[in-house]
């Protein structure tokens, strides 16, 4: 056990300079990097060296796969960017151009969007309508999908803004006059007792 830490300082030492045997008077054997009397050179083999292979270099971001699109453009067309749109059941026409027309023998088709998610399935169709949307802005925007649901190219966002009349409001045509609350009926009269009958007298 003793010779493995001084077999370590000899290995070690090989790589930088020669190494030296001495034995002292008490018959111990010394071993050092610097020439004494009597020291016996030592021949200690080469290590061997390991040259590791090249990191491949990592990168942070995937792959794109490229996808050729046979649209030139894509832009919405109604309703138009910062538009006020007015309808008390929350109905917004919107209508798509592309160039050229959307390819629908090939399945493609149009996904809408409202504030960035997903509104509805994929559409055959360039022109739909919302309904029912809440007052608020909005910001639309679509893509053109093929048959895998590949994107291929989509459009600039647009903003419009929506109002709806309150029906609460009594000048809204969708204000519904309260009916006036019923009249409490009055109380029901008490039950008077009866007289008690006088004793008859015989």
């Amino acid at each position: 056990m003793k010779r493995f830490p001084v077999l370590l300082i000899l290995l070690a030492a090989s790589v930088h300079a020669d190494v030296y045997k001495t034995v002292n008077e008490k018959g111990e054997v010394i071993y050092s990097d610097q020439p004494t009397p009597n020291a016996q050179r030592m021949k200690l083999p080469e290590l061997p060296t390991y040259t590791a292979p090249p990191v491949p270099s990592l990168s942070s971001t995937p792959e794109t796969v490229a996808v050729t699109s046979p649209y030139k453009s894509v832009r919405i067309i109604e309703p138009e960017n910062d538009a006020t749109i007015r309808d008390n059941q929350g109905v917004v026409r919107v209508q798509v151009v592309l160039d050229p027309p959307l390819i629908t023998k090939q399945g493609h088709k149009i996904q809408f969007y409202l504030n960035g998610e997903p509104h509805g399935m994929p559409v055959g169709s360039t022109s739909i309508s919302f309904s029912n949307l809440d007052r608020g802005t909005y910001t639309l925007s679509t893509s053109v999908m093929d048959t895998k649901g590949v994107v291929m190219m989509s459009s600039d966002p647009v903003v419009f803004h929506l109002h709806r009349e309150s029906p609460l409001n009594p000048n809204s045509p969708l204000y519904v006059k309260p009916k006036p609350e019923p009249l409490p009926k009055p109380p029901l009269p008490k039950p008077q007792p009866k007289p008690t009958p006088l004793p008859s007298a015989h």
